[in-house]
């Protein structure tokens, strides 16, 4: 089994590495760097990693199924492969390569050469190397269409055998862009706008409104289960969300007509989530909306509440149908966030799906008239939960 021959997995870094300048390229670079010394620690691994651009090299543990899932779940990472490392002399390449072939049915192969920073011609080891190994094993050269193409990199007198690279989920490496919070319901569609979001290297901070007895126990619950989901995304060591309880009492506040309750009590978790990013530093807001799924979440309702909103709103959704958002939060590992909890309770009847110019009115003056409300229950009862040091609330 080739499996017994990798003693070493080749990460490649995203697009990064080629499209932005010097400085930035070593920043995001590092970052990536530090992303999976993390989270290598944090899942018990005993590794060395040897980082050069732009290549990052895991000498140990030995490749395997579980290294390549966490791998997997690491953005800024374009492929990587299980390799043979060897040093470089082209009699222990010829027999590595000889000894892959051996352990495969094939009839034909190729080798590529990528010479990386050595000083010799890619295309004339690659037709030695080719010409020798056909001359050993009787295989056949094809490079059109072969049944094995085994790549040689070569990198600081190192030389790294691989026959696949498996995709990484790609994007930037988390934390580089800075902090958004992201207002996460517990439903799939947040989730999937979270991870999103880290894709472009966000680090999200969590934040759940708890709207209780309004929501029920159901509804909280798979919140909860969001929350450690999406921590299975985050490459450090833990991750910070915050939970605000009885979060409902600036809405029963609110003097306003009943059709634009549901407009009203997300720009009041809006307003949550920008005080939050005041005390903790972030540039502004993640949600999971899409273009008409909901009444509130109507191309003109959106408009109002991104008006209402002091601080950005992003909706990396917003433009996906509910099926396409199931299924990449399928992908993503989400499946059973994809559930029936019941309604909110404070969902008027007949819920409007055109806030008019006089209801905007309405609603701006109530907001800042209970804006002292929404500060003191913030102060008084929002709740941090750090994964996977505590778990408090869980």
């Amino acid at each position: 089994m080739l499996d017994e021959l990798w003693n070493t997995t080749l990460v490649r870094p995203g697009e990064y590495m080629v499209r932005l300048g010097s400085w930035s390229r070593k920043y995001m670079f590092n970052r990536l760097v530090e992303s999976i010394e993390k989270r290598l620690a944090r899942e018990g691994f005993n590794t060395e990693i040897i980082a050069y651009e732009p290549r990052i090299i895991i000498i140990d543990p030995k490749p395997c199924n579980k290294l390549f899932d966490i791998l997997g779940h690491i953005f800024g990472i374009s492929s990587f492969s299980p390799a043979i490392q060897l040093d470089f002399s082209p009699r222990k390449i010829l027999d590595s390569i000889i000894e892959i072939t051996s352990i495969l049915d094939i009839d034909s192969f190729a080798v590529r050469v990528i010479r990386g920073d050595a000083p010799i011609s890619s295309r004339g080891l690659a037709k030695e190397l080719s010409d020798k190994v056909a001359y050993r094993t009787g295989l056949r050269i094809d490079l059109d269409k072969p049944d094995i193409e085994i790549k040689v990199e070569i990198r600081r007198r190192k030389v790294y055998l691989y026959t696949e690279e498996i995709p990484g989920p790609g994007g930037l490496p988390y934390g580089v862009e800075g902090c958004l919070i992201s207002l996460v319901s517990g439903g799939i569609d947040s989730a999937v706008a979270s991870v999103l979001a880290m894709k472009r290297g966000v680090k999200i901070i969590p934040l759940f409104v708890d709207l209780y007895p309004y929501w029920g126990e159901k509804a909280i619950m798979r919140a909860y289960r969001s929350l450690e989901l999406l921590y299975k995304w985050v490459p450090w060591y833990d991750m910070e969300a915050y939970i605000i309880r009885n979060a409902s009492e600036p809405l029963l506040e609110l003097k306003i007509p009943a059709g634009i309750r549901c407009i009203a009590c997300k720009a009041i978790m809006y307003r949550y989530a920008f005080k939050l990013s005041q005390k903790i530093g972030c540039r502004g807001i993640v949600t999971g909306e899409s273009i008409g799924q909901v009444a509130s979440q109507t191309l003109n309702n959106m408009s109002v509440l991104t008006m209402l909103s002091p601080i950005p709103v992003y909706r990396p959704v917003a433009f996906m149908d509910k099926l396409e958002i199931i299924e990449l939060g399928r992908r993503m590992g989400f499946s059973e966030l994809d559930v029936d909890v019941g309604k909110c309770h404070l969902r008027p009847s007949h819920p409007t799906i055109s806030m008019g110019e006089k209801e905007l009115v309405i609603l701006s003056k109530e907001l800042e008239r209970i804006d002292h409300i929404i500060t003191r229950v913030l102060d008084n009862n929002l709740e941090e939960i750090v994964f996977p040091k505590t778990s408090r609330g869980l």
